[in-house]
């Protein structure tokens, strides 16, 4: 439904990964690897690496997030990990200047790209 939906699967568990590496599904991933966090750090987590996050799926299919960096696991033509750490965390009030964004579209795949 993901793949179909042009959509990003958000998810803690590793089976999505290891469907991503060996399947290619979903075809775009970001796995939380924060720990265990409750949802309003995890919310502050996601806000703080939001820009760092649409700037990756721009070119990437699979990121990872942890608490203190947004790693790009893969990227069109180069596969090496890049790790952008997040700079600074946002207050609650700060999320009322929020405006939601519209992710780029899907990168096509190496293997589409054949």
């Amino acid at each position: 439904m993901a793949d179909r939906d042009g959509r990003i699967v958000v998810t803690r568990d590793d089976d999505f990964v290891h469907s991503f590496l060996l399947r290619n599904t979903p075809q775009r991933l970001m796995l939380v690897a924060s720990g265990n966090i409750g949802n309003a750090e995890l919310e502050r987590l996601i806000i703080a690496a939001l820009p760092t996050i649409i700037e990756a799926f721009a070119t990437a299919h699979y990121i990872e997030i942890g608490r203190n960096s947004v790693i790009v696991h893969e990227e069109m033509g180069w596969s090496y990990p890049t790790t952008f750490a997040i700079a600074a965390t946002l207050a609650s009030s700060d999320k009322a200047h929020l405006r939601p964004s519209t992710l780029p579209p899907a990168p096509k795949s190496a293997s589409s790209q054949r």
